[in-house]
This record gives structure tokens, C-alpha cells and sequence, in this order.
């Protein structure tokens, strides 16, 4: 999977899993209508109708909202971050925290670092399927509760919704991992821009070696004087 990135803007997922999330609707269908027939009793014509219309929604709309909300807790709390550090930014973390908060606190726009993308894209979105979950057991287990109010109890559309969700969205989840795995398995490293951090699956002395090079690469401080700045750059090239 190749992540969509906007210059030095990062990664916005929602435009990465929206169209994963809209490939894997068949199957996600297919199974909630047979457990919706076999828990709540309902035809499969009505199981069918219902569920690509509770799933349709839940996914064009609910799963929009649930990133809408990532992304604005994301910018609370980078900022509040920001703040609490005398206008520090997030490369001041020690690991694992800077892993945890780039990857967890910023899953909806990851920041574009080339180098750890071929892990913190599966990951983010193994993250953002837990808001995902609960705002699509809202939607749809209204559409459910409306759509069988006749024949069913709410409590008992309820309950089958809570535990359809928990297995399609368990099978999201597992899908996840699997590409997670295989991505740190099979990634081949780039000559791409690297962060001043090292790559968490990195070995130590690889991360320390990293870490040196990546620093070095950024080249002179915008903020020193141009005195300072040839100063630095003419370090750089000796050293080479």
C-alpha cells in the first residue's frame, strides 16, 4: 500500500483506509447479514437490504466522522504538547513515547516521515478502527433498531449489533496486524527524507548511527545568523 503524502504535509488516512474500508464492504455484509438471520430471526432478503444499507451508511459517513474527530484531538493535543514544552514540538519525546504519540495521538494525519511510514500507516489504522467501531455500532445499530422494531426487541437488536461488530471489526483488526507484520517484514529502506528519530525496528547501534547521519543531513539552523550557518556547513563537509 502506498500511503498518499502532500509534500511535507503527512498522511492524511482518511484518504488511505476509506477505500480498504469500502473494498472490504462485501464481506462485512455477507457476514453481518447471516448473523443478523441467525440472531434476530429476520429473512435473508431483509437481512441483506438492511445490512448493506446499515453498513453503507456507517461507512460513507460514520467512519468520517470518527477520523473528524481524531484529527481535532490530534491538533488538541499536539498543541497542548506544544505548550506544556515552552513551544517544543513532538521530536522531544523519548521512545517509546515519540513512537506511541506519532503513531496513536496523530493516527488520522501521520507526519511525513518517509522512513517509519511502511509501519506507522497499518498501525494508525489498526487505531482508528476502535473510534471507527463504536461510532458504526451507534448508526447502525439505530438502522437495525428501526429497521426490526416490529419483530424484535431493542435490546436484543442492540446486543446482536454490539456482538456482529465485534467480529467483523476483530476481523478488521486481525487484517491489520497481518499487514502490519508484513510490512515490517518485507520493508527494504529507502534513500528517502529520514526524522531525526530512529526507526524503532532498527538494531541499537543501527538507531545511534541513524540518529547522527539524520541530524547531520538537516544541514544549518534557519534561525542562526548566516555567519553561523556557513560555520555549520563547512563542519558538515569536513567531516565528510
Amino acid at each position: 500500500m502506498t500511503p498518499i503524502i502532500f509534500a511535507d504535509a503527512g498522511v492524511p488516512m482518511l484518504y488511505v483506509q476509506m477505500p480498504v474500508l469500502i473494498l472490504a464492504l462485501p464481506v462485512v455484509i455477507i457476514i453481518e447479514a447471516w448473523l443478523s438471520r441467525r440472531w434476530l430471526g429476520v429473512s435473508w432478503s431483509r437481512a441483506g437490504v438492511w445490512t448493506t444499507i446499515a453498513n453503507l451508511v456507517s461507512t460513507l459517513a460514520g467512519f468520517p466522522i470518527a477520523w473528524y474527530a481524531m484529527f481535532h484531538m490530534e491538533i488538541a493535543a499536539t498543541d497542548a504538547l506544544q505548550g506544556s514544552n515552552g513551544g517544543s514540538v513532538p521530536w522531544k519525546l523519548a521512545e517509546p513515547w515519540f513512537s506511541i504519540f506519532t503513531t496513536v495521538v496523530q493516527a488520522a494525519w501521520l507526519n511525513p516521515l518517509e522512513d517509519r511510514l511502511y509501519w506507522m500507516v497499518p498501525t494508525a489504522a489498526i487505531v482508528l478502527l476502535i473510534p471507527a467501531f463504536f461510532v458504526t455500532v451507534l448508526i447502525e445499530g439505530l438502522i437495525y433498531r428501526l429497521a426490526f422494531r416490529k419483530t424484535q426487541d431493542a435490546s436484543a437488536v442492540r446486543k446482536a449489533t454490539w456482538k456482529m461488530h465485534l467480529i467483523t471489526y476483530g476481523l478488521l483488526v486481525a487484517i491489520g496486524f497481518g499487514l502490519l507484520g508484513w510490512s515490517i517484514a518485507n520493508h527494504v529502506p529507502r534513500n528517502t527524507f529520514k526524522s531525526p528519530r530512529p526507526d524503532p525496528f532498527q538494531s541499537t547501534a543501527k538507531q545511534d548511527e541513524t540518529v547522527d547521519s539524520n541530524f547531520k543531513s538537516l544541514g544549518p539552523n534557519p534561525f542562526q545568523s548566516a555567519a553561523k550557518q556557513s560555520e555549520t556547513v563547512d563542519g558538515q563537509q569536513t567531516e565528510h
